[in-house]
């Protein structure tokens, strides 16, 4: 599939006691990955707060100092969880880097076999044995 453009992913890591209206927020990891017919780049954005079933919209972590007042308060975890991008997401976010890579190596190994192979041919005296007539 080809892609291009910008994505904003969200993953789950911990609910919180921080409502939106009726909803509980959950505290989630965001990535932006870049593509150009595959992934160029992925970062991480670390933590935002989003519904649970949200995908694309969110609200940014507050500053420092509020963070540590709701905290406190028992409204968000203490410590906020670490996010880490997931595998799959780390290799889609670089995978034209990876094709590209492995085109690289590939041209590289056969490019140095067919250097053998010509070496081999060109030089008559490589061939397989040869006849040779006994000296008188």
């Amino acid at each position: 599939m080809l892609k291009f453009g910008v994505e904003e992913k969200l993953f789950d890591l911990k609910a919180t006691n921080y409502y939106d209206g009726d909803e509980p927020l959950w505290i989630k990891g965001k990535t932006t990955t870049y593509y150009f017919i595959g992934g160029v780049y992925v970062r991480n954005d670390g933590c935002v707060l989003a519904a649970k079933g949200s995908k694309d919209s969110y609200i940014p972590l507050p500053p420092r100092g509020e963070i540590v007042a709701l905290q406190e308060a028992e409204i968000l975890p203490t410590p906020l969880p670490e996010f880490k991008i997931p595998p799959l997401e780390l290799f889609m976010g670089f995978l034209l880097w990876i094709v590209f890579g492995t085109m690289a190596i590939y041209t590289f190994i056969q490019s140095k076999f067919d250097k053998r192979r010509k070496l081999k041919y060109d030089n008559p005296d490589s061939l397989v044995t040869r006849l040779e007539e006994p000296e008188p």
